[in-house]
């Protein structure tokens, strides 16, 4: 994900919002992203896929988003995660971003240990809430991804 978003500042310290991921479900059709990721791995066959869905919650409300992570894991539990983001790559954010490997028991625990570590190195997982529209200085259109609570960038020149 992107170097340069901000958590934006809680307008009600008491609410804070969060993106976790949920529903975690075997697939049979992991998108070829993932696959490429463990292409490199002998054992490539015998890996189990997994997806789950990423939500968006404060205080008592949540949200889906159109972001979902794609679990890739082998017998041993040498894992890969693919956050995908729903939407086509932005100038803020990439449509794919590939975890390294790790280890874990079963998809649940491999999906926790990712999201510790990724709050642990201050880039908590996000999903893309929406898009807006903006014209740059040339005339050019494009979207923008939406993250509540994040600032992805609006600085850039439009």
């Amino acid at each position: 994900m992107a170097n340069d978003f901000v958590r934006a500042p809680p307008d009600d310290p008491l609410m804070t919002l969060a993106y976790a991921w949920s529903f975690v479900q075997p697939i049979e059709n992991p998108s070829r992203e993932l696959i490429a990721g463990i292409a490199e791995r002998p054992d490539r066959d015998r890996f189990s896929f997994f997806k789950a869905g990423i939500w968006g919650m404060e205080g008592y409300t949540d949200w889906p988003t159109s972001s979902w992570l794609e679990l890739a894991m082998s017998p041993e539990g040498d894992f890969r995660v693919l956050w995908k983001s729903g939407i086509a790559d932005t100038i803020e954010l990439p449509s794919t971003y590939l975890s390294d490997w790790d280890n874990a028991p079963d998809a649940e625990a491999a999906l926790e240990k990712l999201s510790k570590r990724m709050d642990e190195s201050g880039r908590p997982m996000i999903g893309v809430c929406g898009t807006e529209r903006i014209q740059h200085a040339n005339g050019r259109w494009r979207e923008r991804p939406i993250v509540w609570g994040f600032d992805l960038g609006k600085s850039d020149k439009q």
